[in-house]
C-alpha cells in the first residue's frame, strides 16, 4: 500500500515536471512571455534589493562618519578648552608672583633707604654737635 503511494507520488511529480517542462519548452509563445515576465520581475527585485542594501550601507557609513567628527571636534574643543584653563591659571600664578616679589622688593628697598637717611641725619647732627 505505502510503496503504491509513493510510486504514484513519483509518477505525479514526473508528470508535474514533464507538463511544466512541455509549456516552457515547446508550449508557445504565451510560455515563453510567461518566462520572460518572471525573470524580469525577479531582476526587478533583485536590483531593487541590491539598491536598498547599498542605501542602507551608505547611511550607515554616513552616520558612522558623523559620529566620529562630532566625537573629534568634542575632543578637540575639550582639550582646547583645557589648555586655555591651564595657561590662565598659570598666567595668573605668574603674575602672583611677580607683583610679590616686586612688593617685596620695594618695602625693602624703601626700608634701606629710610635707614640710610636716618643714619645719615644722625651723622649730620653728629658733626653739627662736634663743631660746636
Amino acid at each position: 500500500m505505502f510503496l503504491n503511494e509513493l510510486l504514484w507520488s513519483f509518477l505525479f511529480i514526473d508528470f508535474t515536471v514533464s507538463t511544466v517542462v512541455f509549456v516552457v519548452v515547446g508550449g508557445g509563445g504565451v510560455a515563453v512571455v510567461v518566462v520572460v515576465i518572471v525573470v524580469v520581475v525577479v531582476v526587478v527585485v533583485a536590483v531593487v534589493v541590491v539598491v536598498v542594501v547599498v542605501i542602507i550601507i551608505i547611511v550607515v557609513v554616513v552616520v558612522v562618519v558623523v559620529v566620529v567628527v562630532i566625537v573629534v571636534v568634542v575632543v578637540v574643543v575639550v582639550v582646547v578648552v583645557v589648555v586655555v584653563v591651564v595657561v590662565v591659571i598659570v598666567v595668573v600664578v605668574v603674575v602672583v608672583v611677580v607683583v610679590v616679589v616686586v612688593v617685596v622688593v620695594v618695602v625693602v628697598v624703601v626700608v634701606v633707604v629710610v635707614k640710610i637717611l636716618k643714619d645719615f641725619k644722625g651723622m649730620k647732627l653728629a658733626v653739627e654737635r662736634s663743631r660746636l
